[in-house]
């Protein structure tokens, strides 16, 4: 019964695809074979009036040439002059003229034979017909008209012929038989091509006057024609593949395009007549409009489809029969029970038994199916013996740095788990050293990896030699290189240790063509003191390493629980300064007035920071700045502080507060790493402040680090028309060039030199000479920290211009601001 229905279930299968295929195909030939052989068949078509187009606009070209030389010929110019003025019907001189008109009619014959073309004409003045030659079979004859007693008589032979004979001629509008042209001369004065039609040909033709030297008279007319005949036709359909037939009446005129529009083509109607496609394209002649009809036979084609079609099908029908019965026939040959027998040997693999199975016995594919399985698991049991043999040796080459062959991360976490459970049990001692090369990335950037690649493996090479033989090194990961050092005494083995590593690299690195100089920084944590886990020793060793490296490169350093805690604790703060920065709600500014010594009012305000931070409390600039810097949070936060004091000035000045400038502190770090003179820009546009009343201090010691782009960055702003102070001038590097290079325009005196003075002669003196110095430069100057009426009478007796300090107040809020401005500026 189970094979009954494996048996209908194939076979149901089978003929559910055949019968989707026998439909698809159907479809396929029905529609889409269609389908395609249309769209080709509108393309050849296409193609083909395209090219009849091009070849029409060739003849065009050619005719206009054809007809030119009319303009630059002198000597049929000169036999068309003497035609002009000497011909007279009634008194006709024949000798002198039939001769000219022969010479003419020669000329005529050279044109029309050179350019290719079936007759050409010439007129006189009058619009009467000269001469013309026209085709006849293989060559041409040649036509001019002479009098006789008033009468025109046609003049005409053959080209092989030697003498003219007078013949009778008929007006046949293909040719120029007749006395007119088809148009007034007047009306075509600089050329036109006209399409004629008659006796199914289409006739293309070129005319051209030519005038007098004042350009008011016709001289002369002439015209050349080609004929396009249906023999013309017949041998463009050959080339093309398909029939081609002119009419001046077609079933599908409704339809048509243009054909001197091309690029209308793809709008091109094809239809299907009887056993042909077929479609037109019109022309509009002198004669009216001519169809261009183009068909294509297609019943050689389809009839070869359905051929096809019957054929392919009867061999589907032929092999879905016979595939049904073999494998009813098969189905029925006991093909489930050896099956369900094969199924069972999989299963004793699949559970890891791998003992030889009783094969299949029906002598088929079925019999070598089962001997295989016995023979794969066997194979299989062989090779997990094999994989288990050659495991130690994948572990192996899994625990070493490809690169430089040193143990890597995994081997020797390995290896210190081992260590830190030996110390533990002897009660011994290991250190972690932790080592960076300094400013890798920057030799891997500029030189290149592999470069970089070159000096990891020298460096490695060169520490195994330093260290003993019982030491593990290890390479954890890009540059970072760390080692165990067992069975330690004292601190004194590891400095040595340290120096040692340190002193490799006093010797330059070669590398090739490449020569490096580079320095190490080292971290040293301590078993058990420093950490009793490996997690935590290599973690307090890397602490100790980026401490190195603060400190400036090139030296080590020991782990401790103040290393610890200030790790901790800058990590803390430069998470809370991220978050404060990015809410925007913990910072604000207080203000220090700037009081004119001369007048005693308030002149200006100085913007000083605050951050009220809900971990750390209220804290000023000095606690905070470096931790900005370093993470350069002081380019956003810069940014918010000037936008901040500029809109806050301004809304004095609007409410009255006539104030002349503020003053704002910039950081070393935004000169370097940021576009400052954007940054004050924008901000100028943002508050319509005039950029006179931004005074930007940087600090003295900047003159030990300026750069050249920093300078153009500050002449930038001078430019701008900001102000530029040095704050806290007299402690740093100053220097007479600094000030004659920097483009300044004020000093503002340290306080630690406000406070000594009038008591202290060392501040006195500083005081007076910077207080010289700003004047030899033209400088304001400004003293801060003026705590007491003595230190104020002093600065103004040498004649300093403005103060700030406790003396009048403390930085505070913007109200309090106002009420100090209303207490001292208001007028007495």
């Amino acid at each position: 019964m189970k094979n009954l229905k494996l048996s209908h279930s194939l076979s149901l299968l089978v003929l559910v695809a055949i019968i989707v295929l026998v439909s698809f195909l159907g479809i396929y030939f029905d529609t889409v074979m269609k389908k395609n052989y249309m769209a080709n068949t509108k393309k050849r078509m296409v193609n083909g009036f395209t090219r009849l187009y091009n070849e029409t606009k060739q003849t065009e070209e050619e005719l206009k040439e054809g007809v030119s030389f009319i303009k630059t010929d002198k000597y049929l110019i000169s036999s068309i002059d003497l035609i002009n003025n000497y011909q007279n019907k009634y008194d006709y001189h024949a000798i002198l003229l039939d001769e000219e008109k022969k010479m003419i009619v020669k000329q005529l014959l050279d044109r029309v034979k050179l350019s290719l073309n079936d007759d050409i004409a010439l007129y006189d003045k009058d619009e009467e017909l000269i001469a013309f030659v026209q085709k006849e079979r293989d060559e041409y004859r040649l036509n001019f008209f002479s009098y006789e007693q008033g009468d025109r008589i046609l003049q005409s032979k053959l080209e092989s012929q030697q003498t003219y004979q007078k013949i009778s001629y008929k007006k046949d509008p293909l040719i120029p038989f007749q006395h007119r042209p088809y148009y007034s001369m007047q009306n075509f004065p600089e050329g036109i091509i006209t399409y004629h039609y008659a006796n199914g040909n289409l006739v293309i033709k070129s005319h051209q006057s030519l005038y007098s030297k004042d350009g008011k008279q016709i001289k002369a007319h002439i015209e050349i024609s080609h004929i396009i005949a249906s023999s013309d036709l017949s041998a463009l359909s050959n080339a093309l593949g398909m029939k081609l037939e002119t009419s001046q009446h077609s079933p599908y005129a409704s339809h048509a395009l243009f054909l001197n529009n091309p690029k209308g083509f793809d709008g091109l109607e094809v239809f299907e007549k009887n056993d042909s496609y077929c479609t037109a394209v019109k022309l509009k002649t002198e004669n009216g409009m001519v169809y261009f009809t183009a068909g294509l036979d297609t019943s050689i084609l389809l009839d070869t489809l359905y051929e096809n079609r019957y054929q392919l099908l009867s061999i589907l029908v032929i092999v879905t029969l016979f595939v049904l019965l073999s494998l009813h026939q098969f189905v029925l040959r006991r093909l489930t029970q050896p099956l369900n027998q094969v199924m069972g040997q999989i299963e004793k693999i699949e559970r890891s038994d791998y003992t030889p199975s009783e094969a299949v016995h029906t002598g088929d594919e079925l019999e070598m199916i089962s001997e295989n399985i016995n023979q794969l698991a066997q194979t299989i049991q062989k090779r997990e013996r094999e994989l288990k043999a050659s495991q130690k040796d994948l572990e192996f080459l899994s625990f070493y740095d490809a690169l430089t062959n040193l143990p890597n991360r995994r081997l020797f976490m390995s290896k210190l788990e081992y260590a830190l459970h030996k110390a533990e049990v002897n009660g011994t001692k290991l250190a972690i050293m932790f080592l960076d090369i300094d400013q890798f990335k920057q030799i891997n950037d500029t030189l290149g990896h592999n470069v970089g690649d070159k000096l990891l493996q020298a460096v490695a090479t060169q520490l195994n030699h330093a260290i003993r033989s019982v030491d593990t090194l290890a390479r954890i990961g890009g540059d970072e290189f760390i080692l165990m050092i067992e069975n330690i005494e004292g601190a004194k083995v590891l400095e040595e240790t340290a120096q040692k590593i340190l002193s490799l690299f006093n010797e330059q690195f070669v590398l090739d063509e490449h020569t490096l100089n580079t320095t190490v920084s080292i971290g040293i944590s301590v078993y058990p003191e420093d950490g009793e886990d490996t997690v935590t020793l290599i973690k307090h060793a890397d602490m100790a390493m980026y401490h190195s490296k603060d400190r400036g490169h090139n030296g080590y350093s020991f782990f401790s629980k103040q290393l610890a805690s200030e790790v901790e604790k800058r990590a803390e703060w430069i998470n809370a300064l991220k978050s404060a920065i990015r809410h925007g709600e913990e910072f604000h500014l207080l203000y220090q007035p700037k009081i004119s010594i001369s007048t005693g009012k308030i002149i200006g305000m100085e913007a000083l920071l605050r951050w009220e931070s809900k971990h750390f409390g209220l804290l000023g600039p000095d606690e905070f700045i470096d931790l900005l810097e370093e993470t350069n949070l002081i380019i956003p936060l810069g940014e918010w502080v000037t936008q901040k004091a500029c809109s806050d000035f301004m809304n004095l000045r609007k409410e009255g507060y006539t104030m002349q400038q503020v003053s704002i502190n910039i950081s070393i770090i935004q000169l370097f790493k940021d576009d400052i003179a954007k940054m004050v820009e924008k901000v100028i546009q943002n508050t319509e402040i005039d950029p006179s009343m931004i005074e930007l201090e940087i600090t003295e010691s900047f003159s030990a680090n300026y750069k050249e782009q920093v300078l153009q960055t500050l002449y930038k702003l001078r430019d701008m028309g900001v102000e530029l102070a040095i704050d806290d001038f007299g402690t740093g590097y100053s220097s007479m060039a600094y000030l004659q290079k920097l483009p300044v325009t004020r000093l503002k005196i340290d306080k630690s030199f406000i406070d000594g003075i009038p008591e202290s002669k060392e501040s006195v003196a500083i005081v007076k000479a910077i207080i010289a110095l700003a004047k030899t430069f033209d400088l304001k100057i400004t003293a801060e920290g003026v705590e007491t009426e003595e230190q104020l009478t002093y600065l103004k007796g040498l004649e300093c211009d403005e103060v700030q300090g406790y003396y009048y107040a403390k930085p505070m809020d913007l109200e309090r601001l106002k009420r100090l401005c209303d207490k001292i500026n208001r007028p007495f």
